[in-house]
């Protein structure tokens, strides 16, 4: 069975957890400052990340995917951008829904219970889940080069202001799941492309080409984009 991150991160958000690395400019907010994650070396002896075992299954479980752990085989959690094959080149075009999604796959271990009481919505009983502002936005600048709260932000529709947090929709059940196949990793520079084959329960075939940058130093990668992959006919 592959080594699996634990969702302890999901708990204290450490920013340094085997295969993560903050972004080099400060992040910031438009109304408040966003407090930070405790930081984390995240393997000992200064391994670098891509030299651990399994390294880039851990990138896909970090994104969104878990183990069978009878069969080994990746599938896409029920919510996130893999459940969603989201398409995305940039940070600019990464939506907040999307944040939201993945955000949804990172805590997704923990508990029902303990998600109802973090997470309850300040709405009321009903309204689902509900992401404090510091919390989420700090998470998911960690994990996506470029991703700031001014443009989480932006969605009105997603984030409250008054709240100061995310309401998230209601969630899809969990049904047949869809397969995640990883190809051979493409290294361009600091950069490593990704290719991924996901297999819905439906017979749908979609290829996508997830690009990871490395940290300078090898601790740790951002996500910085997700696009068709054109190398491959469908």
């Amino acid at each position: 069975m592959k080594y699996y991150l634990p969702l302890l991160t999901a708990l204290v958000l450490c920013a340094g957890l085997c295969g993560c690395t903050p972004s080099e400019e400060p992040i910031s907010a438009p109304e408040e400052p966003v407090s930070q994650p405790e930081v984390v070396l995240p393997l000992p002896d200064e391994v670098p990340v891509e030299e651990a075992p399994d390294f880039y299954e851990q990138v896909l479980m970090m994104y969104g995917a878990e183990e069978d752990p009878e069969t080994g085989t990746l599938y896409a959690l029920p919510v996130g951008p893999l459940a969603d094959a989201a398409v995305w080149d940039g940070p600019e075009a990464f939506t907040t829904g999307e944040a939201m999604g993945w955000f949804t796959s990172f805590i997704y271990s923990l508990s029902d219970e303990a998600k109802a009481d973090r997470y309850a919505s300040p709405l009321g009983d009903g309204y689902g889940y509900f992401y404090p502002a510091a919390e989420l936005e700090a998470t998911v600048s960690t994990y996506f080069e470029g991703v700031t709260p001014e443009m989480l932000r932006a969605d009105t529709t997603l984030y409250r202001t008054a709240e100061n947090g995310y309401q998230l929709p209601a969630l899809p059940e969990d049904g047949e799941r869809t397969a995640v196949v990883l190809g051979e990793v493409d290294p361009e520079g600091d950069l490593r492309h990704i290719p991924l084959t996901l297999s819905a329960p439906d017979g749908t075939v979609t290829r996508l080409r997830l690009t990871i940058r490395l940290a300078a130093d090898g601790s740790g990668y951002q996500f910085v984009r997700c696009v068709p992959d054109t190398a491959v006919a469908l």
